[in-house]
């Protein structure tokens, strides 16, 4: 008997950004053939059940592309099972996205469903504060990462006018040709 085990990639598709939070996902979403949003619970609870999910198809044999998080890496914002054309997308994720997609999906795997309904209304005020609390911390790297980029412009205009332009593409074309062995 062959067994045939499959292998975990592990990369990003999103960034946080002066602009903003970026992401390749629609690309990802709009090619896949299957959608799953997971969502309610926290993050890393949806983020615990992808690495379930992923361990369970690399043990069938199929290549399993982990996406994770940019604001915290040990959590996953989607899982990607490309032989099947299957991707999950956590809830921060689809949320963050910047424009609304027409997907196929419709298959929703609700985490809210698990809660204890009184244990959750208790900490609905303090959910809510600590959620106001994350906003306003990400604003604030947004902020951080605007002036991040204008100090890089600046840093970059002063490089620019010690370059000579020429050498680089000459630089450039040596090198292609020694990588083409050309």
């Amino acid at each position: 008997m062959i067994v045939k085990v499959g292998k975990i990639e592990d990369f990003f598709l999103s960034s946080y950004t002066g602009q903003g939070y970026f992401s390749f996902f629609n690309d990802r979403l709009e090619k896949a053939k299957e959608v799953y949003l997971i969502q309610g619970g926290t993050s890393r609870i949806r983020s615990r059940i992808m690495r379930n999910l992923a361990i369970n198809f690399v043990d069938r044999g199929y290549q399993v592309q982990r996406v994770h998080s940019p604001a915290n890496l040990k959590n996953l914002e989607g899982l990607i099972i490309p032989e099947l054309g299957i991707l999950f997308i956590g809830e921060d994720c689809y949320r963050l996205l910047s424009t609304e997609l027409s997907l196929n999906w419709k298959k929703v795997l609700e985490l809210n469903d698990i809660l204890d309904e009184e244990k959750f209304r208790e900490s609905k005020d303090r959910i809510h504060k600590m959620l106001e609390r994350i906003n306003i911390h990400r604003e604030l790297v947004y902020e951080n990462l605007r002036k991040l980029e204008e100090l890089e412009e600046k840093l970059e205009d002063i490089y620019q006018e010690s370059v000579n332009f020429h050498k680089v593409n000459e630089l450039e074309e040596k090198f292609i040709e020694k990588i083409l062995d050309i």
